[in-house]
């Protein structure tokens, strides 16, 4: 894949992407940095190939950074300086992307993402410092007032409708004259690019920035990127006595701070606070399972409530190891009190850590979590107790349905169970399963598991496991019937062939009331056979018997291993045309 790697800025905007190119490279890809021509040689010597921009980057930062300005004075700033070279930088992107198969980038997310939707290829976004809106800091281009996180979310919405609307200022003109969607002006990072959303990694360890919770799931930390083929660094002797002679000191960077003019040092006039304290300790990870807070939850009278269930139920922990290690649950907050007759769902990203029944406090964010939000719900089922009945099949035509119903002796009239309120609330009776009619035979048992007859979100509150259903033997009969091959009908037969039972009878089993079995004869029986779907060839067949039977509503036939219908074999001839 050929990957192309954008940087408008200064050496701390383009080293990074030399140090990841060459990771990129090493993993088969071909890498193009495109940044201004003074990092040309940076890029060579790392193998990775080169597209330079127009212009010098001592003039373009001196342009957009400027000591001391920031907010709306830096925002007009940056416009003003944009104005000029965006036609330029426009015009060098398109042609330095031609025939890129993605685009890695920093900043500028917009004026990138159009050039990228030109061309159909896709986009990752890097960051080297927070841009995404989170309650622990502000933009970084924001005053530095310490106002509380609702301040430091509103700057980040505040921001975004700025450049939003300085983009407009420079972009709108060239997307609709490329045929590209003119991008949306509102408070946040536009991460999507041809209905997909954009990935972003920051270059920044979480043991440095702890990732804050608002952060989407397409934000992702990877740590500082290193040379892992840098030559080791000796330090001057001087540098080594001074860290060899008491203990390690903690070294902190000025970043990109500029001074009035890029090309000169700057002198640090004062350090506030002159001395920090810092605390060493191991960072370890740790999972943990989410448990909800019931506290403020309530049942209404009726209804009960089944196992909340927590999505995704899990959370790593990282943070320092005395901290982590302390933790021995965490709950995530339900909503405001309330009673509830359904259920109930809802989603928070509010986590509370307990060592113990204390709660454990993060107010300095020293503790990560690997998921931002969780959906929690909580099952709420209504009481019933029902009666129990069970499907009859295989029940001959007219057969006296109810009267059956009436001989079934049941091991429990009626179970109590708890269900949604909306499966449940209009249901009159509990079907426990189904009965096959040829199956049944004087004093026959039929068993039925409340594991198969009741749904998944049923509970079965009567703790019973297996309902038995007997049909009695006193008051029914059983009796067999012989019925010769000669007696068998063939219905919807075809002229052409003639048909005969391979068999000269069968034995049929009638069951029912005592006193229509002692009545019923074969006479009251009629034997066929539908021919209906025969498939027109001679030799022996295996066909169905249908049974029918008049004038006794209270009798069914037995056997056949339940078969609806049995079956013999019956030879079908061609009737010879002379």
């Amino acid at each position: 894949m050929h990957i192309h790697m954008v940087a408008i800025g200064s050496t701390g905007d383009v080293r990074p992407y030399v140090l990841l190119g060459k990771e990129l490279r090493r993993r088969g890809h071909e890498v193009t940095i495109v940044a201004f021509a003074n990092f040309a040689a940076m890029a060579e010597e790392a193998g990775l190939g080169f597209y330079p921009l127009a212009g010098d980057v001592m003039d373009f930062m001196e342009r957009i950074m400027k000591p001391g300005v920031v907010g709306a004075k830096f925002l007009r700033q940056v416009e003003q300086s944009l104005r000029d070279v965006a036609p330029v930088l426009l015009h060098d992107l398109m042609e330095a992307f031609r025939g890129a198969d993605a685009m890695i980038c920093t900043f500028f997310g917009s004026t990138y993402y159009s050039v990228a939707e030109k061309y159909g290829i896709p986009v990752v976004q890097t960051q080297y410092f927070p841009m995404d809106p989170n309650r622990q800091m502000p933009i970084s281009s924001a005053p530095a007032w310490k106002l509380g996180p609702a301040w430091n979310l509103a700057t980040y919405r505040l921001g975004y409708l700025l450049i939003h609307l300085l983009e407009h200022r420079y972009l709108t003109a060239w997307r609709e004259e490329n045929h590209v969607t003119v991008p949306r002006i509102h408070g946040g990072p536009d991460y999507t690019l041809g209905g997909h959303t954009i990935p972003v990694i920051y270059a920044i360890s979480p043991l440095v920035l702890p990732r804050p919770a608002q952060w989407g799931r397409n934000i992702h930390m990877s740590g500082f990127w290193v040379d892992e083929e840098a030559k080791p660094f000796v330090p001057p002797r001087e540098l080594a006595d001074f860290l060899a002679a008491g203990e390690k000191p903690v070294y902190i960077g000025f970043g990109s701070m500029v001074s009035g003019n890029m090309r000169k040092t700057f002198d640090v006039v004062s350090i506030e606070p002159s001395t920090i304290s810092v605390t060493f300790d191991k960072i370890v990870s740790k999972e943990f399972e989410i448990t909800p807070q019931l506290e403020n939850v309530k049942i209404a009278s009726g209804y009960m409530s089944g196992d909340p269930i927590v999505t995704p139920s899990t959370v790593t922990v990282t943070g320092p190891l005395d901290m982590v290690s302390s933790i021995t649950k965490v709950c995530a907050k339900v909503a405001p009190e309330q009673e509830l007759s359904s259920t109930y769902e809802f989603t928070t990203s509010d986590l509370v850590l307990y060592n113990n029944n204390a709660v454990i406090s993060n107010d300095n964010q020293q503790l990560t979590f690997d998921k931002s939000s969780f959906a929690i719900q909580i099952p709420v089922y209504v009481r019933q107790t029902l009666p129990l009945n069970v499907n009859i099949i295989n029940a001959p035509e007219n057969f006296d349905i109810d009267y059956f119903r009436s001989q079934l002796v049941f091991s429990v009239d009626e179970l109590t169970i708890a269900a949604p309120n909306d499966k449940i609330k209009d249901l009159p009776e509990l079907n426990i399963g189904t009965i096959n009619m040829r199956e049944v035979d004087v004093g026959s048992v039929f068993e039925f598991k409340a594991e198969n007859f009741l749904p998944e979100d049923y509970e079965n509150l009567t703790q019973i496991d297996t309902v038995t259903v007997t049909c009695p033997s006193e008051g029914i009969s059983k009796k067999a019937i012989a019925i010769m091959g000669k007696d068998i009908q063939f219905v919807n037969k075809p002229a052409q062939f003639e048909f005969e039972p391979v068999a000269s009878g069968m034995t049929l089993f009638v069951v029912g009331d005592s006193d229509q079995i002692a009545a019923i004869s074969k006479e009251d029986l009629t034997a066929q056979i539908d021919l209906i779907d025969f498939d027109m060839q001679e030799g022996d067949h295996k066909m169905s018997v249908d049974f029918l039977i008049s004038s006794y509503d209270r009798v069914w036939l037995n056997g056949d291993e339940g078969v609806a219908t049995p079956k013999i074999y019956v030879t079908a001839k061609l009737i010879s045309e002379e």
